[in-house]
């Protein structure tokens, strides 16, 4: 027989365990972008520009792009995909112990798109351009 306690518990465990990823990460991330050396200038597919170290918002289900330049080095860039997170998992495995309020919690995170997240750092190296080579003397 139910009792209005057990209620009481079962309703709040789903508003308090549901949806970790949307309440903990939310649909944005910030992402510091460094190069090595630092002080290059960077470029992103999403528009942004600036130079380093930075951090930028990006939102949990874009692939971020980075172009780094810097005089006297060659360009670099590098890739930061969305990945899984760690917080949407544990939805996942709560679903297997308590299905009611696991599965809440992944159909909103879900909804909300609030399941990817990214690394918080993405660092970029430059490498040094070689001196050119002088031309050799002229022979007589």
């Amino acid at each position: 027989m139910p009792t209005r306690l057990g209620t009481v518990l079962s309703v709040g465990s789903i508003c308090f365990t549901a949806s970790c990823a949307s309440i903990v990460t939310g649909s944005e991330d910030r992402v510091k972008i460094s190069s090595l050396p630092p002080g290059a200038r960077y470029e992103t597919n999403t528009g942004l520009k600036g130079t380093t170290p930075a951090e930028i918002v990006v939102a949990d289900e874009t692939t971020l792009q980075v172009r780094c330049s810097m005089a006297g080095y060659q360009d670099a860039s590098a890739t930061l995909e969305p990945e899984m997170s760690l917080w949407f998992l544990g939805n996942v495995l709560l679903a297997g112990i308590n299905p009611f309020v696991g599965l809440g919690g992944v159909v909103i995170d879900l909804g909300f798109d609030n399941w990817l997240t990214h690394d918080d750092e993405l660092v970029i190296e430059l490498m040094k351009l070689s001196a050119p080579v002088a031309a050799a003397p002229a022979q007589p």
